[in-house]
């Protein structure tokens, strides 16, 4: 094979794995957990009309925040309580858009409210104040905690609790 010939055999592999590349959902954009919620709330509320938010959150966060598509995506889980009935459910939604519902005994009964702030942008509030990501999926969680709507992540060090309306961030030491 000349070399000419072989230019040409490498340029065209090039650029067939480019656009594999971006035809593979795996090189997708991620998902943030509100880009998710409607589904989750649809859901919701066809269980119990009053459904209420009372938890988000995933094992598997990105280190900017969102969960990845593809197939071991961790995607992003959705706590509800009917206030009428007591009762909790959870529902998972992947980064696919797919919806998984069942029961819960979640320990949590305040609703989370109203936020503004979205997981990505909680991520890169804590991730500016110290927070150390990893490649291999982060905890992030949103709560209520005393009346106000919280995002929180951990390190091996601190948790960084992010106000999902203010931004403000407020780190504490773990326990060793």
């Amino acid at each position: 094979m000349n070399s000419s010939h072989r230019i040409i055999t490498i340029a065209s592999l090039a650029l067939m794995v480019f656009g594999l590349t971006l035809a593979s959902p795996v090189m997708a954009a991620g998902i943030t957990a509100k880009a998710l919620l409607p589904k989750a709330t649809a859901k919701a509320k066809k269980w119990q009309p009053d459904a209420a938010l009372v938890h988000l959150g995933t094992e598997g966060a990105e280190p900017d925040g969102t969960v990845s598509a593809g197939p071991m995506s961790a995607g992003w889980d959705f706590t509800f309580v009917s206030p009428k009935t007591r009762k909790k459910i959870l529902v998972m939604v992947n980064p696919d858009g797919e919806v998984l519902q069942m029961d819960s005994n979640y320990f949590k009964d305040k609703a989370v409210g109203e936020f503004t702030m979205d997981s990505n942008k909680a991520m890169a509030a804590a991730v500016k104040n110290g927070l150390k990501t990893n490649n291999f999926g982060m905890k992030m969680r949103l709560e209520e905690n005393q009346g106000r709507a919280e995002w929180r992540m951990l390190d091996d060090k601190f948790f960084y609790n992010v106000d999902a309306n203010s931004g403000k961030v407020r780190k504490e030491k773990t326990i060793d």
